[in-house]
């Protein structure tokens, strides 16, 4: 296997970097399936314990944090143009977050309108993703 592999994006990464990126995308799979399965059990199963409420609410929140230490340990073996693109992306994203909560918040009061389950961190890594992705282009 080479040292580095070759792509149209800039992403021209060690060994090491893809074997991070390997354990990063595992966690984010894992993260977003626990998600999806705990989102699951709010929604149509009745707990009447805390403790178990508490242990189904804790779930996606440690294997987050596991995936973001994970991201942080990637970001840190990331090459200066590499590490350029996620600080803009996340820059981006946090941008788009805050504009994005601000206006939904005013025309939750406005509108008198119920609020609706929140989609702030839906909106945030939409548009951390999509900055990457254009940033890979751009560079």
């Amino acid at each position: 296997m080479p040292e580095h592999s070759t792509s149209p994006f800039c992403d021209d990464q060690t060994v090491e970097e893809r074997r991070v990126g390997r354990i990063l995308m595992v966690c984010s799979v894992v993260w977003s399936a626990s998600l999806i399965g705990c989102a699951w059990v709010a929604k149509f199963v009745t707990i009447t314990s805390p403790a178990l409420q508490l242990a189904v609410a804790a779930v996606p929140v440690v294997l987050g944090a596991i995936t973001f230490w994970v991201f942080i340990k990637k970001l840190r073996a990331m090459d200066e143009l590499q590490q350029r693109i996620q600080l803009e992306a996340l820059g981006i994203g946090f941008a788009v977050g805050v504009l994005y909560e601000i206006g939904h918040t005013l025309y939750v009061r406005l509108a008198d309108v119920q609020q609706p389950d929140g989609n702030l961190a839906s909106v945030m890594l939409f548009a951390w993703i999509g900055a990457v992705l254009w940033g890979k282009w751009r560079y």
